[in-house]
């Protein structure tokens, strides 16, 4: 068949040959996604419909300036909390699916955490894009997606999903919370990425995440230090800062957290000087002393922001850290940055609020105790006696330690006050189910291991200020419990599970009809893992019914009694604002009676004093071989251990209960 060249048919066939090998001139990445691409009520329903622009968000624009750099292959970026970073990057993601289009993967904690952020992200801007969705292939690991004629593949990073097709661009969310090796060993997920994109012209590697714990340069490269990843792929680029102009001065300079002022100081020590930080608190810059507010001030400053490498490199890998103190949307203003942290200094809070504004991993380093004798706890002993309450409480709560599968539960009682102070009343050990909890027919309540209720003993003045006219109750009642329903709960080898659900059954039956609640509720440690929230509320079904079980970080507990509590001096002045919680023991001589009667290792001195921190290598249940600071015990610690369950029930109290009216 001859072909006109003049015709349709022949132009049609030359243009589609030519667009192979003429480049076309592609828009910029930036003004694509913001004519294009419009938020979704799932992504936020106050921002509905307005365009993706980073405008506002102008530090997100490295993820931009990072895949339209043909040089650059690797971006490990330290992100805070109000970085826009992921909806930003997922977005400039459907620019290359659009344009380059290339396999994509998108690793994510669990196949749960997939679909959520399929739902949220990826389906509505595949509309938006592509005008559909193919429908989705689901397996235990991973959620598979068809797009523009590539596969698109979110879930967990395992050996199957990193050993199959190669990809164009694998995507790392939460960096911090993926394994350091695939499968629990063999070949590190860093090795199987590269691996995944070796041979793919112009591929693209990037992990974000919040940083959980900060890297030791000491650690040896064959050990795993946990929950280090980013910070330590963050070292390895040109580690790259945003820097703003000075308006005054015109200096190019990184926002730092010691550069904000607060007007008319801020460490009087009243309550006041956290509304004067909220309100009043400004950055000066250090070299001319010119003073920026919030508003059009630290708009401009920021926008003019331009992110510079501070490690010469080769321009292959980057790294970024970005952290709240350059936000303009939100609410993470400079006063209630420096408020939530100084309000939050030296407390169980800290780390994770430094964490969520200025992205600071947390230096676990810092916190290994090397030294601690007797004289660490006789400090914070009160004046009174060991079986009374010497405040009003404000709940009176006990743990209980589960040991050798159900045939020894250690306790301990202690009184809470609003402000987080714990006074530890009592402890010992039960032998039985039936010896935690008696019902005393005389009044409905519920009390543990006394032949009487608690007598409540507080001095005169107190009694005046708090009862007055009224009188004066002569006792107090425990009103809430744990038991830890983990691994000592389930016997030997941790296969029997009959154990725990003795555990579950019991809980089972301390249903109070009139209270509609359980009064001792199930607790389970996650010392393996860190979860960026001291406690996780969850539930258990058992035998048709759902108990509450409560998740709590093990290692921030254990900091807050042993390397903030138990580390401070009871007797020193607050440093801002409000007395730091406390922890009070019975006086003296009850402490030092009962060390000298129990025996060795038995008593509540020597147990509290066993479990330190030590930093260095260590073996992992799995036997894992790691390096970094973990906790050890030099014998029994299981009132100790009960010492930090009152700690987790203040916590869980106050976030459940605290706001409701009482």
């Amino acid at each position: 068949m001859t072909v006109n060249a003049n015709s349709d048919l022949f132009r049609e066939i030359n243009n589609r040959i030519w667009s192979h090998y003429i480049p076309r001139e592609l828009p910029r990445m930036e003004d694509w996604v913001r004519e294009t691409i419009t938020i979704d009520a799932r992504q936020s329903s106050e921002h509905e419909g307005r365009p993706m622009d980073v405008s506002m968000t102008p530090h997100a624009r490295i993820v931009y300036d990072f895949l339209e750099d043909e040089k650059a292959e690797e971006l490990n970026l330290i992100k805070s909390s109000a970085a826009s970073m992921t909806s930003t990057l997922i977005a400039a993601c459907f620019y290359r699916l659009k344009f380059k289009p290339g396999n994509l993967l998108y690793l994510i904690g669990n196949i749960t955490e997939a679909k959520k952020m399929s739902t949220r992200f990826f389906q509505p801007w595949m509309r938006q894009v592509f005008g559909d969705v193919v429908a989705n292939e689901e397996t235990q690991a991973a959620l598979h997606l068809k797009v523009n004629g590539v596969d698109l593949l979110l879930g967990s990073p395992t050996e199957k999903l990193l050993r199959g097709m190669q990809v164009s661009c694998i995507i790392e969310d939460e960096s911090d919370s993926l394994p350091d090796f695939l499968d629990g060993g063999g070949q590190s997920l860093e090795a199987a990425e590269r691996e995944r994109v070796k041979g793919t012209r112009r591929a693209k590697i990037i992990r974000l995440s919040s940083p959980l714990r900060k890297w030791n340069p000491k650690t040896p490269p064959n050990i795993v230090q946990p929950h280090a990843r980013i910070d330590r792929l963050y070292n390895t680029g040109d580690q790259r800062v945003y820097k703003c102009p000075c308006p005054s001065c015109g200096t190019y300079q990184e926002i730092k957290y010691d550069d904000l002022v607060t007007k008319g100081g801020d460490k009087d020590g009243s309550e006041l000087a956290i509304e004067r930080i909220l309100s009043d608190t400004f950055w000066r810059c250090p070299l001319c002393k010119t003073e920026v507010h919030e508003g059009t001030g630290k708009m401009a400053m920021v926008r003019a922001g331009k992110w510079e490498p501070t490690k010469p490199g080769s321009g292959r890998i980057w790294s970024a850290k970005h952290t709240d103190l350059c936000a303009l949307i939100g609410r993470a203003t400079w006063g209630r940055i420096r408020s939530e942290i100084e309000s939050k200094r030296g407390t169980i809070e800290e780390a994770g609020v430094r964490r969520a504004y200025l992205a600071e991993p947390e230096d676990t380093t810092s916190y290994a105790v090397h030294s601690r004798d007797h004289g660490t706890i006789l400090r914070h002993c009160g004046d009174y006696e060991r079986g009374t309450c010497p405040i009003v409480p404000w709940r009176v709560v006990a743990y209980y330690d589960v040991q050798k599968n159900c045939e020894r539960f250690p306790f301990v009682v202690s009184a809470l006050s609003r402000d987080g102070s714990v006074y530890v009343l009592d402890w010992g050990e039960a032998g039985e189910f039936s010896e935690i909890f008696t019902r005393d027919r005389t009044n409905g309540k519920i009390y543990g291991l006394f032949t009487n209720p608690i007598p409540l003993k507080i001095n005169e003045a107190t009694a005046r200020f708090h009862f007055k006219d009224k009188e004066q109750p002569e006792f107090v009642y425990i009103t809430r419990a744990l038991i830890d329903s983990g691994y000592s709960a389930k016997g030997a080898n941790n296969q029997d599970n009959s154990a725990e659900e003795s555990v579950y059954g019991f809980c089972a039956s301390t249903f109070d009809v009139g209270e509609m609640r359980y009064l001792i509720s199930p607790a389970k440690g996650r010392a393996g893992r860190q979860i960026l929230v001291p406690t996780i509320d969850s539930s258990v079904d058992y035998n048709g019914r759902t108990l509450p079980l409560h998740l709590y970080d093990d290692w921030s507990f254990k900091r807050d009694l042993y390397n903030i509590r138990l580390a401070s001096d009871p007797a020193a002045p607050s440093p801002l604002a409000k007395d730091r919680p406390r922890i009070y023991f019975p006086k003296r001589e009850d402490l030092e009676a009962d060390h000298a009667e129990s025996e060795q290792g038995q008593s509540l001195l020597s147990q509290i004093l066993a479990e330190r921190i030590v930093d260095g290598p260590y073996r992992t249940s799995s036997g894992a071989r790691k390096s970094g600071p973990h906790w050890e015990s030099s014998g029994p610690n299981d009132l100790g251990d009960c010492v930090k369950g009152c700690l987790i029930l203040y916590a869980i109290i106050s976030k459940n209960l605290m706001a409701a009216a009482e």
